[in-house]
């Protein structure tokens, strides 16, 4: 049984509706630290947020938002997905550029002209 909690800060789905992007934070306890994480999930293959493999991780609870890029350009390719990290933290422990055939580009505020969808 895992002891670690894990809160869902942000979920972004897919243009095709292959996957879902989420970002969430993990909580083991008083004796380790946060830890903010981003990953994908199936749509075709569910699978609980425990077994969310990360491409992305840092030390501490952050703010991410995740953006979906249109593929109009990309010709067959997965859409690209651009992640907003909310800090100027240095303590990445994995910053992957490509996962699961997805580029994902990370910037510190959103690309000109993108903006979040609103919750209705």
């Amino acid at each position: 049984m895992d002891p670690c909690g894990r809160e869902v800060l942000d979920e972004a789905r897919d243009p095709d509706g292959e996957r879902t992007a989420i970002a969430y934070r993990t909580d083991c306890g008083a004796t380790t630290p946060f830890v903010t994480s981003i990953g994908f999930r199936s749509m075709a293959k569910p699978v609980s947020l425990q077994d969310v493999e990360p491409f992305f991780s840092m030390k501490g609870s952050h703010s991410v938002d995740l953006l979906w890029e249109k593929k109009s350009f990309l010709d067959g390719k997965p859409n690209p997905l651009t992640v907003v990290v909310h800090t100027e933290s240095e303590e990445i422990y994995r910053q992957a550029t490509v996962w699961d055939r997805v580029p994902i580009w990370y910037v510190d505020r959103p690309p000109a002209g993108v903006r979040r969808p609103q919750s209705p």
